[in-house]
């Protein structure tokens, strides 16, 4: 099967200044790859490079195994690839149904098709995204995502400054998201025990490199695999 999602000796970063080095991995659709690794490691920077927002230094980034062009973030969501940035960047002005619709486009997903995994949203239609609480505002970010049809769906820390009872109720959408959709989700997530809980695949960065790399259920058996990943070990 040809994959979703493949990079290539993927390098990127912001001018000369390099952010992460040679990575490569492959996401068939409807698998969950947990992007892990403390601040600064790169991650936010792969998110950036996959959905165009940064031309990459060297490497490729595939869908469906053909060459998506660098640094042309139009091209990239057209053809399918859709990030929801760790600000969020909602249009705080508008309602909660303006910044969905804003998004979509003709053929792609209804609002009801979407807000059937936010329920909460049901009732804040008429409300300016700026009246939200936190995790709200996270759910209407992925729905704004979702209502475009994405083949492949970045997700950049999704529980930034969320409670953590919210994170829980949150991560699981994710996999309801991939198994229901068909997309291939990069998920970026500083809670490991819950993103290794709904991911299929999972990546440990260090200083812009692989520290580790697996199965999530790999990973869950093992804790301390995964703490000396994160000091920069070697991990064999």
């Amino acid at each position: 099967m040809t994959a979703m999602l493949e990079c290539r000796s993927l390098v990127g970063g912001y001018g000369k200044i390099v952010g992460f080095r040679e990575l490569d991995f492959a996401l068939e659709p409807k698998q969950v790859l947990a992007i892990l690794g403390p601040n600064g490691a790169g991650k936010t920077t792969l998110m950036m490079t996959i959905a165009g927002l940064l031309p990459r230094i060297s490497g490729d980034v595939l869908l469906n195994g053909k060459s998506i062009p660098s640094g042309k973030p139009s091209v990239a969501n057209l053809s399918g690839v859709v990030l929801v940035p760790d600000n969020r960047a909602l249009f705080t002005t508008l309602t909660v149904r303006e910044n969905i619709e804003i998004a979509g486009l003709p053929g792609q997903k209804s609002i009801d098709d979407v807000l059937d995994l936010f329920p909460a949203l049901h009732s804040r239609l008429t409300l300016k995204a700026a009246a939200l609480s936190g995790g709200e505002q996270q759910m209407l970010a992925m729905a704004r995502g979702l209502i475009q049809r994405p083949k492949v769906f970045l997700i950049d820390e999704m529980s930034m400054g969320l409670a953590p009872i919210i994170v829980e109720s949150l991560l699981p959408v994710v996999r309801h998201i991939a198994d229901e959709t068909g997309a291939a989700v990069v998920l970026v997530e500083q809670h490991v025990g819950l993103a290794l809980e709904v991911a299929d695949q999972a990546m440990v960065l260090v200083h812009g490199t692989v520290s580790l790399r697996g199965t999530s259920a790999d990973l869950r058996r093992d804790p301390a695999i995964l703490e000396a990943a994160y000091l920069g070990s070697n991990v064999d």
